[in-house]
């Protein structure tokens, strides 16, 4: 089956993309909030260009999440990770894999309680400070979207598949909802587990498009003492979803991500 075939190995063009979350090296404690931006930006793209393995590459994925979090807990001038400003951005791309792009996005929630910081917070599969994005070109953004949250899954449920199956969605860009299913099928996850992941179209689009989450998704907004909305489509959403900080995009694609303020929707690549 190609889904174990695929994880049997690392994609040579995915590296440089994939491993820029060895930005955890430049977030241990004590260095994070001495380092200004232009200074992680620089060291962001020579990491970047270092892969060695799937094990690597989860290590460094769960230091940088506990790194970022430590490093936002000692603020200091404005010029430090840890204060990107909105609308702000470090990029950097890899030429060898100009087809995807991943990006990644940091939260922080001003009405939680008692850490201020909503995703970590949050004990259900599936939420965590760091999302990543991967772009799918010529795919609509609701097929596009779709993917990085069954990608999330697949993360929270089986790591050792992950980068097989951002490697498959990587090459073989999904076209539909079935494409999607069948995809999540071979994997090994089951037609409920698919529509557990997505959480319903308006819950998905709310948390990668305008960054509010659907309390009926997480099942624990009110318990960290989030702040809480009736939407036009009469329905209760949080509003805490601001995003913080972007750590990466692929600037070989054309425009990049950007966020324009808080609570705005994204400009996704168009």
């Amino acid at each position: 089956m190609w889904f174990k075939q695929l994880r049997k190995r690392i994609p040579t063009r995915l590296k440089g993309a994939l491993l820029f979350v060895g930005a955890a090296l430049l977030l241990q404690p004590g260095q994070a909030a001495g380092q200004s931006r232009a200074e992680i930006a620089k060291s962001l793209e020579e990491l970047s260009k270092a892969a060695e393995s799937t094990a690597a590459f989860m290590k460094l994925y769960r230091d940088y999440n506990e790194a970022l979090r430590l490093a936002r807990t000692r603020p200091s001038s404005s010029d430090t990770l840890d204060e990107v400003r909105l609308g702000e951005e470090i990029e950097f791309g890899n030429p060898s894999a100009p087809e995807i792009a991943v990006v990644f996005l940091d939260y922080e929630c001003s009405h939680c309680a008692p850490s201020r910081d909503f995703i970590a917070s949050l004990e259900t599969p599936g939420a965590r400070d760091l999302r990543v994005v991967v772009r799918f070109p010529a795919s609509g953004n609701l097929i596009k979207d779709s993917a990085n949250v069954l990608l999330h899954c697949i993360y929270d449920r089986s790591p050792r598949t992950f980068l097989a199956a951002f490697s498959y969605l990587g090459s073989n860009p999904p076209r539909s909802q079935d494409n999607l299913m069948t995809f999540m099928q071979a994997a090994g996850f089951l037609s409920s587990d698919y529509e557990h992941c997505l959480g319903g179209t308006r819950a998905m689009q709310r948390m990668l498009h305008v960054y509010r989450y659907n309390i009926e998704l997480y099942g624990a907004c009110l318990l960290v003492g989030c702040s809480t909305m009736v939407d036009a489509s009469g329905e209760v959403v949080s509003t805490v979803g601001i995003p913080l900080a972007i750590f990466g995009t692929n600037p070989t694609i054309g425009d990049s991500f950007r966020i324009a303020s808080a609570k705005s929707v994204a400009h996704w690549w168009q």
